[in-house]
């Protein structure tokens, strides 16, 4: 089979993990078990289970529950840092449902990940539009967003301290593609049988006067879901 032509300008990394997929299908009609297809999954559509290892802070084997509704947040520790007004709406669903498992699923990358995202922010002219990120020389990008410092961010949020929620260190997002977990901060949330009971969603945050505020119907809408998972 020949080998389809790469897009102008297009990632080598890509163009090899797509043409992956198309040898694939074409020999038995199945995509690798390992393929991103980006499909976003939708209400009643079944989770695919990772076929690999969920690790969590102290590189444990995390264990996602079966039968059990799970509340899915996914985003970035230092959120929490920041006026963070989504956090207190989700401490307030862990108390009303104890029976639902939460699971923060905190996106990790290495140090040759986060150069390429340095590199290609400067590429593209975000350090202009956000020089407090990007407008910074690489070694202290690096030690800003290097793994210890981001697993140390992780270890006192509140979510790490609660006893309630599970922490998932999701390492180049893989997990994130997997499930199609959109943008940062998220939500999504399984029903008892692994299905989708409310895609992932961005939470919805105001900024308004440099306030940040949430939708108020945000909170009520994931508390009547989780109600009715709750029967």
């Amino acid at each position: 089979m020949e080998s389809l032509p790469s897009g102008a300008g297009g990632d080598v990394r890509c163009d090899a993990a797509f043409q992956r997929v198309v040898e694939s299908f074409a020999g038995g009609g199945e995509l690798p078990i390992d393929a991103v297809t980006e499909h976003v999954l939708w209400y009643g559509d079944h989770v695919p289970w990772p076929w690999f290892e969920l690790r969590g802070l102290d590189d444990q084997v995390v264990e996602l529950p079966s039968h059990r509704p799970v509340l899915v947040y996914f985003g970035r520790p230092e959120l929490e840092a920041m006026p963070c007004p989504w956090c207190s709406e989700l401490r307030s669903l862990t108390a009303a449902h104890p029976a639902v498992f939460f699971v923060w699923i905190c996106p990790m990358f290495s140090t040759e990940s986060q150069e390429e995202v340095w590199r290609f922010a400067r590429s593209i002219g975000l350090h202009e539009l956000h020089p407090h990120a990007y407008n910074v020389p690489l070694e202290t990008f690096l030690e800003e967003a290097a793994a210890s410092t981001r697993s140390a961010q992780v270890r006192r949020s509140h979510f790490a301290q609660s006893g309630v929620w599970t922490v998932v260190l999701d390492w180049e997002m893989v997990l994130a593609r997997h499930w199609s977990l959109i943008d940062q901060p998220s939500i999504m949330i399984m029903d008892c049988d692994g299905r989708i009971a409310f895609p992932s969603t961005r939470y919805p945050v105001v900024y308004e006067d440099g306030e940040r505020s949430t939708h108020p119907c945000a909170a009520r809408e994931l508390q009547s879901v989780l109600e009715g998972l709750d029967q």
